[in-house]
């Protein structure tokens, strides 16, 4: 598919297509929701703050046939993972899960044969460099880059099921 289409896939489009691939497939998959959003009593008009999930979760969970679990972070075309998703993603792979992110459903088609059949995801050492937000004290807000482990990988098919 030519770039400039891909660009325009909306990330709500590149994920439902990675989860009707993965459940073609035999997987169990979830959808995750995180964020925190302000709900107001419409009784007393008092305002409380709402927290879903954890920063940095990936989007997408679940389990390959086998049993194994996955966990997916799915970005649109060209678009890599924040410093909360790779180290989220980074963290589920030490766990002995394959937590692995993608910004277009082709890259899933052609690793899910692999991961399907025991491949496993290897995070490289390579940095990457992060735009992060502080905020100061007062309130005020401070932007910086760091430079940090990043979510560039790969797939060990060296224990692979021939």
């Amino acid at each position: 598919m030519e770039k400039s289409v891909l660009k325009a896939i909306p990330e709500s489009e590149v994920q439902a297509n990675c989860r009707a691939l993965l459940e073609s497939k035999g997987c169990y998959v979830e959808r995750r929701n995180t964020g925190t959003m302000i709900i107001k009593d419409e009784d007393t008009g008092k305002t409380r703050r709402f927290k879903a999930g954890d920063k940095g979760a990936a989007d997408l969970f679940g389990m390959f046939p086998c049993g194994r679990h996955f966990e997916l972070e799915i970005k649109r075309y060209g678009k890599r993972p924040t410093l909360e998703q790779v180290r989220w993603l980074r963290n589920a792979n030490r766990w002995g899960h394959a937590a692995f992110w993608v910004d277009e459903v082709a890259a899933l088609e052609r690793m899910l044969p692999a991961l399907l059949a025991g491949g496993r995801v290897e995070y490289l050492p390579d940095k990457w460099s992060f735009r992060v937000e502080f905020e100061l004290p007062g309130g005020a807000k401070h932007y910086d880059r760091i430079s940090e482990a990043g979510g560039d990988f790969d797939i060990d098919v060296s224990r692979v099921r021939g």
